[in-house]
């Protein structure tokens, strides 16, 4: 009986730190990297607003279906997961050589907000690529938050770099 009544404290204890832990974290989450790319701004403007031309640089491509439209406001691209869920990435709006904005989902949350803003800097463009994470639903949410946090922080520098690979040595993407 004591052991019983001990493996019940245990998942009470951890129960109430799991819950104590989730209401602790943050409910909402902002992303933001930037780099200088050696390229105008119109040049990395036509490389984000084109979704078409996000397999020469986004770093976790998965396979792709289009809508309609491929680039602008409007244009919509969907992916379904391995695990059978299905994502999506829509521009919302997007203003020639200044920004791109898009809604995008990925399997299991709610949708959220990415931006590209480019600002002119003498020969480069600084490309500013931020996400929130809005409205974490308490307890779960938050939790995979944490994680999503991480891997899209990760995921942004390394779109970034690939994205300034790709327009600075056109030549060597051409070649690959």
């Amino acid at each position: 009986m004591k052991t019983i009544h001990t493996v019940i404290l245990v998942v009470f204890l951890f129960v109430v730190t799991f819950l104590v832990i989730a209401a602790i974290l943050p409910s909402s989450y902002h992303l933001e990297r930037r780099m200088a790319i050696k390229a105008t701004p119109m040049e990395v403007y036509d490389e984000i607003n084109n979704l078409e031309n996000w397999k020469n640089w986004n770093p976790r491509m998965p396979e792709m279906r289009y809508g309609d439209k491929t680039k602008g406001e409007g244009a919509r691209q969907t992916w379904k997961t391995p695990e059978g869920g299905e994502g999506f990435l829509e521009i919302l709006r997007a203003q020639p050589a200044e920004m791109v904005k898009a809604n995008i989902r990925f399997p299991g949350y709610d949708t959220f907000e990415t931006v590209w803003m480019l600002r002119p800097h003498n020969d480069s463009t600084f490309v500013t690529w931020g996400m929130d994470f809005d409205n974490l639903s308490y307890p779960f949410e938050r939790y995979s938050g944490l994680l999503t946090n991480k891997r899209m922080q990760t995921n942004i520098h390394l779109g970034l770099q690939n994205l300034k690979n790709h327009l600075e040595n056109p030549e060597m993407a051409k070649e690959e």
